[in-house]
């Protein structure tokens, strides 16, 4: 494994040399689309839920602004729950790192003649650009977050802006690049979810015996990806007996997949009938649903708060100091709602007390301000 390392390293070198001599560089400053003609355009994503989700808003303004755009992911088998019912988008093309799947998957691709390509990759990668060169040649390159191979691409936006401004709002700059303003763009466009999901999603919640008429609902997540952003079971008991005796008609819908599903019933089994756990098995796109209909939401930090904020639900998230995330990544559009722990790797230092501080914060916002569901029966 020691030498694998250094052979990549020197793979991407040679690369990048032979990128210098052939690669044609920066002869667009921005793409014209005509809107009486169908223009087919390729994003390149090939990692996690979330990095694909907060761009949702530049889809969403891309398609509204251009009727006859046709929109198409390169995207990871992880991504897949999140857009493969989606009606947005033209085709999906799964990237599986496999050489020889790949390689006839990338030819498809290029078969397709995109009219130009964007690389969400939010940093450098040698990768990404090889794909973006091979599938879209000759074609208006446009990127995020490239530093050192940003000479490779005809527009380049910067995703951390010196951590400030939201992920979200940075990645809406791409709309420049396609002649639209993003300064007074929505941000909030959340995942495609048809009737039958919508319905399904009442159905659960009423057969959690909550009342939707009746009570507050507070959605809790513990499911959180790794152990380092997952909040112990004793601290969520505890914070959660805070929350259900802040207000009688509060109930609890806590989320939990894979082996957190034991944590979820047991916790529940404590703490009593105010507290029940989601049915297991649902798809991203059915958990989504759920959370649409909460009143307010809590997580560790997941592609999660982000879909939550899509359909302005208030969120209560738990942070990692790691890199100093938190400042892009805080669920958009509040002031409160962040709970940080001092910690880079892991959040064992948060204390129900810390977290239950923030959700009264929160939650008393929303409600005096009238502004979200929190405020029916508040």
């Amino acid at each position: 494994m020691s030498l694998l390392k250094p052979i990549e390293h020197l793979f991407k070198k040679i690369v990048l040399f032979f990128l210098d001599i052939i690669s044609k560089k920066h002869f667009v400053d921005s793409v014209n689309i005509q809107k009486d003609r169908e223009y087919k355009i390729l994003f390149v994503r090939p990692e996690k839920i979330g990095d694909l989700f907060i761009v949702y808003p530049v889809f969403n303004k891309l398609i509204e602004h251009y009727p006859k755009i046709k929109i198409s992911l390169v995207i990871s088998p992880e991504c897949l729950p999140l857009v493969e019912k989606d009606i947005w988008f033209h085709k999906i093309f799964i990237y599986k790192k496999d050489i020889w799947a790949d390689r006839e998957l990338f030819r498809m691709i290029r078969a397709e003649k995109y009219d130009s390509v964007v690389d969400l990759v939010g940093r450098d990668s040698v990768l990404s650009l090889l794909i973006s060169m091979y599938c879209a040649p000759n074609k208006p390159r446009i990127a995020v977050g490239k530093d050192k191979l940003s000479k490779y691409y005809d527009v380049n936006y910067d995703l951390r802006n010196n951590n400030t401004g939201h992920v979200i709002t940075n990645s809406m700059k791409l709309l420049n690049a396609f002649g639209i303003s993003y300064e007074n763009s929505d941000c909030y466009a959340s995942p495609y979810i048809d009737e039958d999901i919508k319905q399904k999603a009442d159905d659960i919640i009423n057969h959690l015996d909550v009342n939707m008429d009746e009570s507050i609902i507070i959605g809790f997540n513990l499911s959180a990806g790794s152990a380092g952003r997952k909040l112990a079971d004793k601290v969520a008991i505890e914070l959660l007996d805070k929350i259900i005796s802040h207000k009688d008609n509060i109930r609890v819908v806590l989320f939990a997949i894979g082996e957190d599903r034991e944590s979820a019933e047991s916790i529940a089994q404590k703490i009593g009938e105010k507290v029940k756990v989601i049915p297991d098995g649902l798809t991203l796109i059915e958990a989504s649903a759920v959370i649409s209909k909460l009143d307010l939401f809590m997580t560790p930090d997941t592609s999660l708060v982000h879909i939550a904020r899509s359909f302005k639900i208030p969120v209560v998230a738990f942070y990692r100091k790691n890199l100093e995330n938190y400042k892009i990544w805080y669920p958009i559009g509040q002031s409160n709602g962040i709970v940080l722990s001092n910690n880079d790797d892991n959040i064992s230092d948060l204390t129900a007390d810390m977290i239950y501080t923030e959700f009264i914060k929160l939650f008393n916002f929303y409600a005096l301000e009238e502004r979200c569901q929190t405020s029916r029966l508040s």
